[in-house]
């Protein structure tokens, strides 16, 4: 009985090991959730992606509509696409347009040489929310400040 104790325990631990050494080596996004607002009608996130591969990586950079799934082809990446070298990381900046109040976008990240029965990919949530006054939305320039000290 206390063999089979240790064999379980064994196996467990095996799994638990094997599961945090996949974890460590995925390829990666980072924040994987964010939500931040602007007084413009756009904004700027700054994200780090993440090759954790012993090779150079071809990386492809995608934006969908958190509830529609429909591709958003008007946010946009300093690097939609490009490479990683190996094991390292690079800063990217995305713009996530904001018309008016809030905006979710689903930012994804892939290495289309990993192709296969599965494609992986990465995706991270992003929130834009607007703080624009109802008449600065409706194009009304704001009131003069002329006489008012500035």
């Amino acid at each position: 009985m206390q063999s089979r104790k240790l064999t379980a325990s064994w196996i467990l631990g095996m799994a638990a090991l094997v599961c945090a050494h996949a974890a460590v080596h995925a390829q990666g996004l980072s924040p994987m959730q964010k939500t931040g607002s602007t007084p413009s009608d756009r904004k700027l996130f700054r994200l780090s992606i993440i090759n954790p591969y012993p090779k150079e990586m071809r990386y492809e950079l995608s934006a969908e509509d958190v509830h529609t799934q429909h591709m958003q082809s008007d946010v946009k990446f300093t690097g939609r696409t490009g490479s990683l070298p190996p094991q390292s990381q690079r800063k990217i900046l995305v713009v996530i347009p904001v018309p008016e109040g809030r905006r979710d976008i689903r930012i994804c990240l892939r290495f289309p040489e990993l192709q296969g029965t599965v494609r992986p990919r990465v995706c991270g949530d992003y929130s834009a929310v607007a703080l624009r006054s109802p008449e600065r939305q409706r194009g009304v320039p704001a009131a003069s400040t002329a006489g008012r000290g500035g």
